[in-house]
């Protein structure tokens, strides 16, 4: 079963209805934010501008681009007004039917999967008058999942996916209880923490080094992204059934969309380098032990250190030497001087990311046998001060 599972995953291409509908509505979007649109509605971010990706995955913000648990959230929202209208087990037939459906649409993505059984499970407890908790659906729903598919547990979505619902699931309350403001400012802070700090073990396992500009970006892309989300599954079909509608209605999913480049573009502007996991560790035990730190002769004192030392190695640039970027690139600093030699086979984004999780927003050579290896999004997002061509 797993080995079927997969293969649909990877193989799966033929569109259905709702799709159809969803692609042909927003085709006056253009096909850059057209492709960033069906990536958020419904995980279709095939060919995705090779830009919005570096923006994206140097902002933390990558999660956004593909199809989420997230989604699922919102589907069942839309059809709260339904399923409240209904008696308890035709309730629980609709929204069974309701999720099975999303999860066909969305090619069983790993992380879809993963929210689609949690809520399954959590809904037939309601069902059976069986009381019930988030960490004990969250486990239920991975255990079955591996149990089904034990190929789940190779994808990076799934884990991620797993690791940012255990961390809301626990950290979530405690970190909220512990800060002070308006409640749905402290709300999302808390949620945006414990899953960034959860999931940071596993991206740096898999990525490498982390942007700390994640955090508040996540802060501030999280609500744009939610609405695009609702606006395409409610107000994105109608443009696609009725044509004539299209323009008008995608005049808000431009909007919004503007505003999630723009956050994401910004945010991987922002000249600071990425951390280790050593420096995720020293945020933790900085911000986990305020409360306590305060109470000991010398705590504030040893705080104030703690953030110094993590404000001066984000600004410290990137000691001189060679780095290994892009996979099969090689950028060397000395004497001031950047200078990036191409491999025979790279991808755009890996470089770029590579090179901004290093601090550096500027190239001062690039030394490559093809100079039409440097690609305009290269240009765009990595200033490159002048090419030579070698070996």
């Amino acid at each position: 079963v797993g080995h079927v599972l997969t293969r649909h995953r990877e193989e799966v291409r033929e569109p259905c209805l709702a799709k159809v509908g969803l692609h042909s509505g927003a085709a006056g979007l253009g096909e850059r934010r057209r492709i960033l649109f069906t990536g958020l509605v419904y995980g279709d971010d095939r060919g995705q501008d090779a830009g919005v990706e570096a923006d994206f995955r140097q902002a933390g913000l990558t999660h956004l681009l593909a199809v989420s648990g997230q989604n699922v959230a919102y589907v069942l929202t839309l059809l709260r007004p339904l399923l409240e209208r209904l008696a308890l087990r035709s309730r629980w037939v609709v929204t069974m039917a309701a999720l099975v459906v999303f999860a066909t649409m969305t090619r069983f993505e790993p992380s879809v999967l993963r929210a689609t059984m949690m809520a399954a499970i959590a809904v037939t407890a309601t069902t059976a008058g069986r009381a019930t908790s988030t960490v004990r659906n969250l486990a239920l729903a991975v255990t079955a999942l591996l149990v089904i598919d034990p190929l789940l547990a190779e994808t990076a979505a799934f884990r991620l996916s797993v690791a940012a619902s255990t961390g809301i699931a626990v950290f979530e309350g405690p970190i909220r209880g512990a800060l002070r403001g308006p409640r749905p400012i402290r709300s999302a802070f808390a949620v945006t923490l414990a899953a960034q700090l959860a999931v940071a073990p596993v991206l740096m396992s898999m990525f490498g080094p982390m942007s700390v500009i994640s955090l508040p970006a996540n802060m501030l892309a999280g609500p744009v992204a939610g609405a695009v989300m609702a606006w395409g599954m409610t107000a994105g079909v109608v443009a696609g059934i009725l044509p004539l509608t299209a323009d008008p209605i995608h005049v808000v999913t431009r909007v919004l969309l503007i505003t999630l480049e723009t956050i994401a573009s910004t945010a991987a502007a922002v000249p600071i380098s990425s951390v280790g996991l050593d420096w995720v560790l020293v945020a933790v035990v900085t911000i986990g032990g305020a409360p306590w730190w305060r109470m000991v002769p010398g705590g504030r004192l040893a705080t104030a250190l703690l953030v110094g030392l993590l404000v001066i190695r984000l600004a410290t640039p990137p000691a001189p030497g060679s780095h290994r970027v892009g996979a099969a690139s090689t950028l060397t600093i000395a004497g001031g001087v950047s200078t990036l030699r191409l491999g025979a086979e790279y991808r755009p984004v890996d470089l770029v990311t590579d090179i901004r999780h290093l601090g550096l927003r500027s190239v001062d050579v690039v030394v490559t046998s093809d100079p039409g290896a440097v690609t305009t999004m290269l240009a765009d997002r990595i200033t490159v001060g002048r090419v030579a061509t070698g070996e």
